[in-house]
């Protein structure tokens, strides 16, 4: 049936549930605006975004990516810090050993006091094993990849004996970069 301006008219029931339908839609728009508000976020799940949803997920994997090789650097510095210390702990003995051959070989030759120099040179040989076979976070730091193994031991006839081997422990530190956190004892002592 038309009205006086020629429309066909709408029955109450069909308006209502017309308005009915809009009054959802604006309530269900007002709830999610609302928990994205309280939320702080405006992708809760991804059916809310699905593009945003896939780049929050990769941000939230290069963040962490990202954590982990900071941890990997700070990781890599204390054991190079660890590692430059204890070879400069090492160059003060073998200086002190230089000195103990300079200053036999300019003086005569005494048996008591070659002996003595002897007996110092083999225990700063110990001091030197000891400090090289040092861990760091339980890992020896001159044992190269073998790193739960002592690197270095002093044999019976005086000799020193390296267990370790020549690769070098790497981390981490960005995608593409694998970073030497120590030297191998080859290539500390050799």
């Amino acid at each position: 049936m038309a009205d006086s301006f020629g429309f066909d008219r709408i029955s109450t029931i069909s308006r209502d549930r017309l308005l009915f339908s809009d009054l959802q839609r604006i309530n269900s728009r007002l709830v999610k605006t609302t928990q994205q508000l309280s939320s702080g976020k405006r992708v809760r799940k991804p059916s809310d975004d699905a593009l945003a949803s896939t780049r929050a997920i990769g941000l939230n994997r290069l963040r962490e990516n990202n954590a982990q090789y900071t941890t990997n650097i700070q990781f890599a510095l204390g054991r190079l810090e660890t590692s430059e210390g204890l070879l400069d702990q090492i160059n003060g003995i073998f200086n002190r050993v230089q000195e103990l051959l300079l200053n036999q070989m300019q003086t005569p030759f005494v048996t008591q006091t070659a002996s003595q120099a002897a007996t110092e040179v083999q225990l700063l040989l110990e001091e030197v094993v000891d400090i090289a076979s040092t861990r760091f976070e339980n890992e020896y730091l001159f044992a190269g990849q073998k790193t739960d193994q002592t690197p270095f031991e002093v044999l019976a006839d005086g000799s020193v004996l390296y267990n370790g081997d020549a690769e070098s422990v790497t981390v981490s530190i960005s995608d593409l970069v694998e970073a030497p956190v120590t030297l191998t004892g080859v290539e500390a002592f050799n």
